[in-house]
């Protein structure tokens, strides 16, 4: 008996979504100071050129799968502005895959 291996390719498309920061939209995400309402402007990029925005919809990023682990990288850049208050500031921002 012989025991053949495939490995089918499967398309994906990978987005990001706004995160939980109030007004928060996929192109300017704020982090939220974690004992304040202070923000932190940031957007996430699909490349280090901090070019193209990583979203949803058409900022989603395509992907093709061949059975494995596949890694993506994500960029992160702070927008400018003034000094923000000094302490910790978070946000969660929800990945989705689509097959």
């Amino acid at each position: 008996m012989t025991r053949s291996t495939r490995f089918y390719s499967v398309a994906a498309v990978l987005a990001l979504g706004a995160g939980l920061g109030s007004g928060a939209t996929t192109a300017i995400r704020k982090m939220t100071l974690t004992a304040g309402t202070d923000t932190i402007d940031y957007s996430l990029y699909q490349e280090s050129t901090h070019t193209d925005i990583w979203g949803t919809g058409a900022d989603a990023v395509a992907g093709v799968s061949a059975g494995s682990a596949e890694p993506y990288t994500v960029y992160g850049r702070l927008l400018s502005h003034a000094t923000p208050t000094t302490g910790v500031y978070t946000d969660t921002v929800l990945v989705t895959v689509a097959f």
